[in-house]
């Protein structure tokens, strides 16, 4: 039970009057449970430059752009559905490549579904970057372009953090991405790109005991 009462709530962790359904961003040593957030404009959890904080057990759905922006330390989303989304399902990132700073950041065991309903391209279910970060166990399906994006050049999206979006000694285990890549080519299901000049710190990164399926590519297609 909040000290105050949520109806004097005029700013705080839940507000409806701005771009996002929830509002952590600066807080330590929290769990969300079982919650439901939904139906907001913008993103469905904010959560920038966070430390300690855990979502668990929650829904997140019907939000017009990402349903879920984190980045920090030691905080992740475990046990959650994530769907029906205008833009990527999960934005996850911490740590700092070129110093080899852990994040200790993790997106386990959720299932991601139906993202990218506006934006179709470069929305994945599920966004990866930073250092020594978990992205296992997790069903991800129903994309029109990439269900895993991140590591590589692909830039911080959020305008925090750092300027290069690179990605170290992360762990992808028995993911199940099915059912992407269905209106693009030149694309994969798990994407990552290390084209820039810093391309070589990308390093250490284990992707074991996935499961791929129902992957297209519109390339293929008029190939034939």
């Amino acid at each position: 039970q909040p000290r105050t009462p949520l109806e004097h709530w005029a700013e705080g962790p839940f507000v409806t009057q701005k771009l996002f359904a929830s509002n952590v961003s600066g807080t330590s040593h929290i769990t969300l449970r079982g919650l439901g957030i939904h139906h907001s404009r913008g993103n469905g959890l904010l959560a920038l430059d966070v430390d300690s904080v855990r979502v668990e057990e929650c829904e997140i759905s019907g939000h017009g752009q990402h349903g879920v922006v984190m980045n920090g330390t030691d905080s992740g989303v475990t046990s959650s559905s994530v769907y029906s989304v205008g833009c990527s399902g999960v934005r996850v990132a911490g740590g700092v490549p070129r110093t080899l700073t852990p994040g200790n950041m993790y997106v386990t065991q959720n299932h991601i579904a139906n993202f990218s309903l506006w934006k179709r391209t470069y929305q994945p279910g599920i966004f990866w970057q930073g250092v020594a970060n978990n992205y296992s166990y997790n069903s991800v399906h129903n994309g029109p372009h990439n269900c895993m994006l991140g590591g590589g050049n692909e830039a911080w999206p959020w305008g925090q953090g750092p300027v290069t979006g690179d990605g170290s000694q992360c762990l992808f285990e028995a993911n199940a991405l099915d059912t992407c890549v269905y209106e693009c080519g030149d694309c994969g299901a798990f994407y990552s790109c290390g084209q820039q000049g810093t391309g070589w710190i990308n390093r250490g990164n284990v992707l074991r005991n996935g499961v791929f399926s129902n992957i297209g590519s519109w390339s293929v297609y008029l190939d034939d």
